[in-house]
């Protein structure tokens, strides 16, 4: 069974950089990087959200993460390649399609 890549966390619906690393299956500071190199940076402000997580095994120190919205995530995603990314392209249009349909 596939792992979730989303979660709730004060009461919005977020994907967080180390499980979409996992999902991926690429390495976390790679994702980092990818959502680093992301513009213009109001969007950025808007759908990511970095914070610091303690390490699992190093005491004393944190680890980068980065929650973001579904915009956010479907931006980061359209970077990456392969039937994973490809799934989450057609998930994508086919959710905004929907989106359009409810908009007076």
């Amino acid at each position: 069974m596939a792992r979730a890549i989303v979660t709730v966390k004060n009461n919005a619906v977020v994907a967080i950089s180390r499980d979409v690393a996992a999902y991926f299956g690429r390495r976390d500071d790679y994702v980092l990087q990818a959502i680093d190199s992301l513009d213009p940076a109001e969007f950025a402000s808007l759908n990511f959200q970095e914070w610091h997580r303690d390490h699992p095994t190093v005491r004393g120190r944190t680890v980068r993460t980065v929650d973001m919205t579904r915009d956010g995530f479907t931006l980061l995603a359209m970077g990456f390649t392969g039937a994973k990314a490809l799934q989450v392209a057609k998930t994508s249009a086919h959710n905004s399609g929907k989106d359009r349909s409810l908009t007076p």
